[in-house]
Order: C-alpha cells, then structure tokens, then sequence
C-alpha cells in the first residue's frame, strides 16, 4: 500500500538553487567567501525573516545519510512559520557540496563544519535536528562543550533543544543489515558505489532497503535521490563516508549518550524519535528508554522505514515544532 503524503517539496535542482556555497578550510576550520588551496565548496541554505535571524535562536538542520540536507525538502513546508531562521546543511561528500579524494570523512570532521557555520553566521542561541548519523555529530558538539567548560572556557552557542530522528545513541544499538553500511566500509564498498555512481539502476538496488517495503517509493523519488546523491561526485561518498558505526565504537567513552544525555537534560530539551520500521537504528530509542527510565526521556515512535524523511515528513514536522516552539522553550 502506498502512504505518500502530497509532494510538497522543492525538486533538487530547486533546493539548491536557493542555498549558497561557502568555501571551507579543514586546516583552520574556517568558511570563506573566497576559494583558495586547500579549501572546498560547502552548501548551506538559510529561511525565515532576516530581522528574525538576529532576534531569535535559529532551527539548525543535520541531514542524514546519504541525501543531506535535501532530505529536509519534503518537512520544510510543512513547518509553521516560514519566517522562522532555518539553516540546512550539506557535510562535505553531500549535495551540492564538494566531494573531496582522499580526505578523511568521519564525524569529527563534520561537528568541525558545523561549528565553522556558526560561527561564519554569527549564530550564538539554536535549536538542533538531526537525522541518522548526524546524531554522533550532535554527541561530538556536546563533548567539546564539555570539554571547554572543564577547561574553564566559554562552551559555546546555547544549545535550547535538541531532536534525534533514526540516529544512533549506543555503540550495541546499531542493526544495520550485512548488505548496507557494513559492505560499504568494506575494500568492495568503492567498487558499488563506483557503479551507483554511473548507473540508475545499481543505485536504485542499493537504496531500495531505505524505505518500508509498505511504502511504494516512485521511480520520481528513486530519480531524485539519485540526482542529489550523485551531484559532484557524491557517491563516492557512500563508501568514503560509511565508517561511522566503527568510529562509534571508537568513541564510545567520549559519546556516551547516557552521560552526556544526563549531564545537559536540564539545560537543552531532548526528542529521541525512532521509525518502528528502520531497519538501521530501531533498537536505539527502546535502549534509551531503558537506559534513561529514571530520568524519563521524551521518547516518541514513528512508522515507517529510514528515510522518515519521505514517508512521514508530516509527523516529523509536527514534532520539530513540538520541541523548538518558543512558547515551549
């Protein structure tokens, strides 16, 4: 049975087109509006009132894997308030961004793009929303406060609020299937993704495992996915990207979620949302719900598979203003 909701979104090209690129430094961890050695394109786009932009604390967006901050494209019109400061954001290896070789993809770096944002943009108070890994990207930001506040330093920007959809928490919580992420960490990931770069159809036999098998994704929606994913070179990134399950394990005393959850529930309001369907990280919000039982977390289920984005950006946009309404803050 097909339960698409009506296609309120902006095709990518669209999407884009009404964004802006920015030129990062990974040596500095600095943006800029000039290119020069050493730096790459980043995308990012900005909505809401301009006088609202300096007023108010922004919604900041963390796309997931693998379409970036496109993947909010079918969750935008449905919030309220379009005057509301937004920012969407693709990691390099996404979107519109630069998909550079030989570099070092991994969630240290991107909570080093995130942090170079806000502070090119000046942003001091946010709400955060994140999606899929973007979640260990939100865990690194947290450590590093943490990690200024033991060093007697300002943390900071305020961070109000922060939502986790499909992302992961605990290092024993991730089900990804043998023939997703763990084949693309693999030496044969590069080969796949080399031909999911080239052709529709291997991508397509890659991707299908995204979305519930209720679903009924169209070919338009396989098309798009495509075409965002592939822009500069981007499938690359699908296997260049895909250690952020090892590098959680890694992690794992630096992002544990239960410390850091704890050690800011009083300060930043927390959301975990888990889709019932997600053959990635379903298991994460009931281990939070146990784990953190004392402390009682805002713990909410969706149906659907992965990409939520798609199937229920509805109820995704429901909860997003739920959490990040002012009157609520």
């Amino acid at each position: 049975m097909n339960h698409h909701a009506p296609q309120l979104h902006l095709s990518p090209d669209s999407w884009y087109q009404t964004g802006e690129l920015r030129f990062y430094d990974p040596e500095t961890r600095t943006l800029s509006e000039k290119s020069s050695s050493g730096r790459h394109r980043v995308f990012r786009r900005r909505t809401g009132s301009a006088t609202r932009w300096t007023s108010e604390p922004v919604t900041v967006f963390l796309g997931g894997f693998p379409d970036g901050s496109f993947g909010w494209s079918r969750v935008e019109p449905r919030l309220k308030d379009p005057e509301r400061p937004r920012l969407y954001i693709d990691y390099l290896g996404m979107g519109a961004s630069d998909t550079p070789r030989h570099y070092r993809y991994s969630s240290m770096e991107r909570a080093d793009q995130i942090e170079a944002h806000l502070l090119d943009l000046g942003i001091r108070d946010l709400h955060i929303v994140s999606f899929d890994f973007s979640s260990l990207v939100v865990m690194e930001i947290l450590s590093r406060q943490a990690d200024r506040q033991a060093r007697g330093e300002p943390q900071g920007p305020r961070i109000r609020s922060i939502s986790v959809f499909n992302g992961g928490l605990f290092t024993d919580g991730h089900s990804h299937p043998w023939f997703t992420t763990p084949v693309l960490n693999s030496p044969f990931g590069g080969m796949g993704t080399w031909f999911a770069q080239r052709s529709r159809f291997v991508f397509a036999q890659m991707v299908n495992v995204l979305w519930s098998k209720d679903y009924g994704v169209t070919s338009q929606e396989v098309s798009e996915l495509f075409s965002v994913v592939t822009r500069n070179r981007g499938a690359h990134f699908m296997s260049a990207g895909a250690g952020f399950v090892r590098e959680h394990l890694r992690q794992k005393t630096r992002w544990d979620f239960k410390r850091l959850f704890v050690s800011t529930q009083h300060d930043i309001r927390w959301c975990l949302v888990a889709s019932k369907k997600d053959p990635f990280e379903r298991k994460q919000v009931r281990k939070a719900e146990k784990r953190l039982r004392t402390y009682a977390p805002d713990a909410r289920w969706l149906p659907g598979g992965h990409l939520t984005t798609s199937e229920h950006p509805d109820l995704m946009a429901r909860i997003i203003h739920d959490i990040t309404d002012p009157a609520d803050s």
